[in-house]
């Protein structure tokens, strides 16, 4: 179970403040609450989830909503490739907006990967925005302790459609989820993969 702050992340717009970001879109990428591993994944709520070009094809369009809205670049993740061979396709803003300024305290990035799409999503709730935020999941639901922060993981897979794996870092004041999409790689090998990835970021957050 999600804290209900999370859920409220998870709910709101991506930019609360801006005019035509669709509501409910999911800050930190989206954590089902079923149990799920590499051996049971969970269906995906919607058949884009998992669907490479469709996930890309979001962002861009976010990333152009954020541009019309006046919000520029939010905080970097990492200035380094994540993982061997793979290059920024499309960052954009997220989150709520930072008191007195044109800036979210958050980030989406978007990566092409060899074999995978990366979609890794970033808020620092340290931020001033004019309200408390803070983010969390259920104890039962760690798997994990990297970097100070506590890590749930969800597999979520449609045979013939693809599969995504997610890693969802909560630190004191920082939240970070890794998300790998592919239709190529097993569930286990995808995990592999997000858990080099998590690790390399939170260690740039440091």
């Amino acid at each position: 179970m999600i804290t209900i702050i999370t859920a409220m992340l998870m709910q709101a717009s991506i930019a609360s403040a801006a005019e035509g970001f669709p509501k409910g879109q999911a800050l930190i990428e989206n954590h089902p609450h079923a149990p799920s591993s590499a051996a049971r994944p969970i269906p995906p709520k919607r058949l884009t989830d998992v669907d490479e070009a469709a996930v890309t094809a979001e962002h861009f369009r976010l990333a152009n909503y954020a541009r019309r809205a006046g919000y520029s670049e939010g905080p970097a993740i990492l200035h380094v490739e994540p993982f061997p061979g793979c290059r920024t396709v499309v960052s954009h803003p997220m989150g709520y907006e930072v008191s007195g300024t044109k800036h979210l305290n958050g980030v989406v990035s978007t990566y092409k990967c060899p074999g995978f799409t990366l979609v890794a999503t970033y808020m620092d709730l340290s931020l001033p925005t004019g309200g408390k935020l803070s983010a969390g999941h259920a104890s039962s639901e760690t798997v994990a302790v990297v970097n100070g922060g506590a890590v749930a993981r969800t597999f979520v897979s449609l045979p013939g459609s693809g599969s995504r794996v997610t890693d969802m870092w909560t630190g004191k004041q920082k939240v970070l989820s890794v998300s790998l999409i592919s239709k190529s790689f097993a569930l286990d090998d995808m995990q592999t993969k997000a858990d080099i990835i998590l690790q390399k970021m939170t260690d740039s957050l440091m």
